[in-house]
């Protein structure tokens, strides 16, 4: 159960984050994170929800880091090799 919770939880942040390709640049109509990343406003509009966007990707990146930390404390413990 954890492992499906945790793919499409990484599923999720890889379809919005890989690098936008040539047609939705060329489009400007994709809602896709990476794509609204490489449009923002140089006149300051999306401030806000890119300090913010900043925070939150910080924020799960100490989440995850810290299961991950626990995930190989548990392996160990358990004898896996790796």
């Amino acid at each position: 159960m954890f492992t499906s919770i945790v793919r499409e939880l990484t599923d999720r942040i890889v379809d919005e984050l890989a690098p936008p390709t040539t047609a939705e640049t060329d489009s400007g109509q994709s809602p896709r994170f990476a794509c609204l990343l490489t449009s923002a406003s140089k006149v300051g509009t999306d401030d806000a929800d890119i300090l913010s966007a900043i925070v939150e990707v910080a924020r799960a990146r100490n989440v995850l880091d810290a299961a991950q930390a626990q995930l190989v404390r548990t392996a160990e413990r358990a004898g896996i090799p790796f």
